[in-house]
């Protein structure tokens, strides 16, 4: 049997820069890669329509810091959004 009290162990950390990710609670994350073999993330947060609600995370050769850029529906851009009526309306 293992005795635990001879293994020790530590780990240091430091925070290098505190972001929020998104203003509503990440809802699926995708893992992939670009053309280019880089690794791609993708985030979903809100819903369809939000402002940032998809989020493609890349990250920067220069510093390996996680850069995002948002996802827009160019084919949505400039309607208004409406909500799916529920089954109980009389719409």
């Amino acid at each position: 049997m293992l005795d635990t009290t001879e293994i020790k162990s530590s780990l240091l950390m430091t925070l290098q820069m505190k972001l929020k990710v998104a203003d509503k609670p990440i809802r699926c994350i995708a893992l992939g890669s670009d053309n280019n073999g880089r690794d791609v993330v993708l985030t979903g947060a809100g819903e369809y329509g939000d402002e940032e609600a998809l989020l493609r995370w890349r990250r920067d050769p220069n510093n390996a810091l996680w850069i995002n850029d948002p996802l827009v529906d160019i084919g949505a851009q400039g309607r208004r959004r409406n909500g799916i009526p529920s089954p109980t309306s009389n719409n």
